[in-house]
């Protein structure tokens, strides 16, 4: 050993006695870390949603994770030395929220912006803390304890839902879960959830797919501990664990993480010996086999409870989990105990042979693709599956919906980030823009992969720091393990395990929009990390330099977050205040007085202000409508232009200024929004109604005023805006067949009656009466439909024929209809 490395081992070696040094640190940091693996999943996973409905558990978390920041970086100052390669990684992690930072140039809307910078910050200090923890032998092993028992919390959590113990599950996580009222009962929502496929299983996600690529990191992380123990006291914990995850991810029902499954088993596996890859799949075999013999009844007992609230069955199918869990850990015992020491000696003479391991990997490809046969193929193998799976799986093909949609919203996704490739549009801006780009009307605020999200908010600058951030952890971690022939490569490749299934499904999902399965994330990048071999640096940094510096700005960052966070938090509990005020009284000073002081510490919130029910401009609009004080429609329009002002692309905002502009007769300035605002939102087909129903009407006033001139302009713009809508209306039929089309998007009611008296005025009754024929009706309630009746009569009779039947029912609903079909019958417009 060298001068140089032997100082350098030396300073390693302070460094480790300092985190004995710094005790309170330590466990203060573990702690935390603890609690926050437990709390975190059943805030429904801290979904970051873009809305105020999930927003609170997320503001607490930045809460806490300041308070630790500040701490750590006081231990920085102690043990933080930038002498070894991966140190540059508590450095490198920053660049990531900075990325955020730097987007907020374009952000396409401020809100969501701040909340994914906020987030990032996050994840980075969750990074820091693994790094700092999982160095320690003892922190590392109380984290990866953590990390396994959270998760089977969260799996067992489920399957009491599954079987008919939802109120058991409220009973145990209701006193620190997000819950929601239901019939007076607190309850944890959408546990199961039932769609066009039946009852999934989702567990504390509320989104099946996410919950099942969870399912596949924690079952392998699993498997992986069962084949490398030998003792059955640490073969046992996780052995009863694999059945019910198994039958958890069969009933999750997604297609998509039992097409990755495989692909991600055979990444884990390129990692391990030759031995532990044939003891790892006879292992899955077995489980599978355990799986399926009881998965028909499980679903049965599921689909009874949730579909037909029966719960006969409730008790067999917990006892039936538990026998079958039971008998297969006692086969995963014996064949680690007995069979695996035997199959290891039988291949010791050819684990040292190169890529030895690359062989049974290459081999499972065809017992995989065999399987897939058997499995979606026309045999009678499929059968032994319930009628919901079989049906999912027979579905696995590149022309069911969901391919098709996921392949439109990528192509979207592009075209999004074509308008802002360097820097992004900010955190959330698909959510905020996709309707401009999206290629037929969909609705998803998620684009459903996590690359081209980073792609749309960050841009290149992002998405470059953010995989070569990735690129370097899996770099690093590799080398050491591969260089690493001792046990201890298995102390961290836990992490490896969970960091990689993530990633893998989440490029075709949303699973990383939970700051949850984010932190998992960056805990296992963090621990990848800190098991990596040493490697001095090769350049030399000013250590008092960087020991000063770095700590110092960690913790200036921490107060930053302390204060935003605790603002946003406090602002995000006076909503909630406000909101439980509503439920007991109507006064609206009551109800105003913590909703404004929420505006205050949070201003420009759009929940806050517009897009709640309880929202301070819908409260002033309702005050406005039954007063007719005009303060309250003045402060409305100054809460809404501020808003518009951060949030450019907001629909709702948008909507909202189109209704109070027609309130107050400013047809013009109404006219222009909605044409300006087409551009942003040429799907929805609410905008065309109002530049069509707008444009009429000015083309009329023009009219009357005998500017012709003015009214062919207004009135050809609404015919080009109903042919351009009639030209949507024919590409959506040249859709794939498997794709949902989305929202409706057809002519309606509105602009038939605007385009029919254009017709009719002009002269046109032909055109008149074809065009509104299709509309009319003895809905007399309904102005629109009461209007069109009237002059589809008119037009009739314009040309001597008449509807009579239709006719009678509008004149006995309404007398003064008659007059007003005669005054039509007897016009003379002049147009020219």
């Amino acid at each position: 050993m060298n001068k140089r490395q032997n100082v350098y081992v030396q300073e390693k070696e302070l460094q480790q006695n300092n985190f004995h040094k710094s005790s309170v640190l330590f466990w203060g940091g573990l702690i935390f870390l603890v609690l926050f693996l437990f709390w975190a999943p059943f805030q429904r996973a801290l979904f970051n949603s873009g809305t105020s409905d999930f927003e609170t558990p997320i503001y607490s978390s930045l809460l806490w994770t300041s308070i630790v920041l500040f701490f750590l970086a006081i231990g920085y100052y102690f043990i933080y030395r930038l002498k070894d390669q991966k140190d540059l990684f508590h450095i490198f992690v920053l660049l990531i929220p900075c990325s955020y930072l730097l987007s907020f140039i374009h952000a396409a809307s401020k809100y969501m912006a701040t909340n994914s910078l906020y987030i990032h910050i996050l994840y980075a200090v969750f990074f820091l803390l693994s790094v700092y923890l999982t160095q320690n032998e003892i922190g590392n092993s109380i984290i990866k304890a953590i990390f396994i028992s959270s998760g089977y919390v969260v799996v067992l959590f489920g399957l009491l839902y599954w079987l008919g113990n939802g109120a058991l599950g409220d009973r145990l996580v209701g006193w620190f879960a997000t819950m929601a009222e239901v019939n007076n009962n607190k309850t944890y929502l959408n546990v199961v959830m039932t769609d066009s496929n039946g009852s999934r299983l989702t567990s504390v996600f509320q989104y099946a797919n996410s919950y099942a690529a969870y399912l596949i990191a924690l079952c392998l992380i699993a498997l992986f501990y069962i084949v490398k123990s030998r003792k059955w006291y640490t073969i046992l914990p996780h052995a009863l664990m694999v059945v019910p995850m198994l039958v958890s991810f069969w009933l999750t029902l997604s297609r998509g993480a039992l097409v990755l499954l495989p692909v991600t088993v055979l990444v884990v596996m390129l990692f391990l010996s030759i031995h532990r890859q044939v003891m790892f799949l006879i292992q899955i075999g077995f489980a599978l086999v355990a799986t399926l013999i009881i998965l028909q009844k499980i679903t049965n007992i599921g689909i009874d409870v949730h579909q037909h609230s029966i719960y006969s069955q409730t008790a067999s199918g917990w006892l039936v989990l538990f026998l079958t869990s039971l008998v297969y850990t006692v086969i995963a015992t014996i064949l680690q105990m007995y069979f695996s020491p035997i199959l290891e000696k039988t291949f010791s003479r050819f684990s040292s042979r190169k890529y030895v391991t690359i062989l049974l990997p290459a081999c499972a490809i065809v017992v995989v693709v065999i399987g897939a046969i058997l499995l979606i193929g026309d045999t009678g193998f499929k059968n032994v599956l319930p009628e919901n799976v079989k049906t999912r799986l027979e579905n696995i093909n590149l022309q069911q919906h969901s391919v098709l949609e996921r392949g439109t919203f990528y192509k979207d996704a592009i075209k999004l980030w074509k308008d802002y490739p360097w820097i992004g549009a900010g955190g959330g801006a698909w959510a905020a823009l996709y309707e401009k780009y999206q290629n037929n009307p969909y609705s998803s605020r998620q684009d459903h992969s996590f690359l081209l999200q980073y792609l749309n908010e960050t841009g290149l600058v992002g998405l470059v720091i953010l995989l070569l951030f990735l690129l370097s952890v899996y770099y690093f971690y590799i080398r050491g393990y591969l260089s690493d022939s001792s046990d201890r490569k298995d102390a961290n490749f836990l992490y490896f395990i969970f960091s990689i299934s993530i990633l893998i499904h989440s490029m075709i999902d949303f699973d990383l929009s939970y700051v949850y399965l984010g932190v998992l994330l960056f805990i296992s990048l963090g621990g990848m990390i800190s098991g990596t071999g040493s490697y001095p640096l090769r350049f030399q940094v000013n250590d008092k330099v960087v020991k000063t510096l770095y700590p110092t700005f960690l913790i200036v960052l921490s107060f930053i977050l302390f204060i935003l966070s605790a603002q946003t938090l406090s602002a995000s509990k006076l909503f909630i205040k406000a909101q439980e005020i509503v439920k007991t009284s109507r006064n609206y000073n009551e109800i105003a007085a913590p909703l404004d002081q929420a505006i205050k510490k949070h201003p420009n919130h759009p929940g806050y202000v517009l897009e709640n029910p309880l929202s301070k401009i819908k409260l002033l609009m309702q005050l406005y409508s039954q007063t007719k004080d005009e303060k309250y429609y003045n402060e409305a329009w100054d809460l809404l232009s501020k808003l518009k002002q951060s949030e450019h692309h907001n629909l709702i905002a948008t909507f909202q200024e189109l209704a109070m502009l027609k309130s107050k007769n400013r047809l013009l300035e109404a006219y222009d929004l909605v044409n300006q605002e087409l551009v942003e939102f040429p799907w929805y087909i609410e905008m065309h109604e109002n530049s069509i129903e707008l444009g009429t009407e000015l083309g009329d006033r023009a009219r009357q005023d005998h500017d012709f001139g003015k009214m062919a302009l207004y009135w050809d713009h609404s015919m080009q805006e109903y042919n351009e809508v009639l030209r949507k209306k024919e590409f959506l039929k040249t859709l794939p067949k498997g794709q949902n089309q989305g929202r409706n998007f057809d002519v309606t009611p509105q602009m038939a009656y605007s385009i029919g008296q254009i017709y009719f005025i002009k002269g046109n009754y032909v055109d008149a009466v074809t065009m509104l024929k299709p509309f009319v009706g003895t809905n007399f309630d309904s102005l629109v439909t009461k209007m069109i009746d009237i002059w589809y009569l008119s037009a009739l009779q314009k040309q001597g024929q008449n509807d009579q039947d239709l006719y009678d029912k509008l004149v006995s609903a309404d007398a003064s209809n008659k007059q007003q079909i005669q005054e039509l019958v007897a016009s003379n417009f002049i147009t020219k």
